[in-house]
């Protein structure tokens, strides 16, 4: 069994001495509180940058790529314009036969 004998004059430094303990105990838990929400902020922050940045490359490699296979907005009026002349045609033929 552990006696312990505190004389009154030693009690303020007793509490002082309890005080620096917990002060640091709340230090550092607080400090690893901090690190863990900067760390999930940034990590979260890095990943919707990356997402931006990985979707932006990849509109901008479909566009190239278009550009290339079908001469841009050129190749998308010819097509366009060829579905709604035939359209025109079939709807003619469809009020002539009536």
């Amino acid at each position: 069994m552990l006696n312990l004998k505190v004389n009154i004059e030693q009690d303020n430094e007793l509490r002082n001495y309890i005080k620096d303990c917990i002060k640091g105990q709340v230090y550092s838990i607080a400090r690893r509180e901090i690190k863990e929400i900067i760390s999930e902020s940034l990590s979260k922050k890095y990943d919707e940058n990356l997402l931006r940045l990985i979707k932006d490359e990849i509109q901008k490699i479909i566009k190239q790529e278009l550009k290339l296979r079908y001469s841009g907005d050129n190749y998308i009026k010819q097509e366009t314009r060829k579905i709604l002349d035939k359209l025109i045609k079939e709807g003619l033929l469809a009020q002539n036969s009536l």
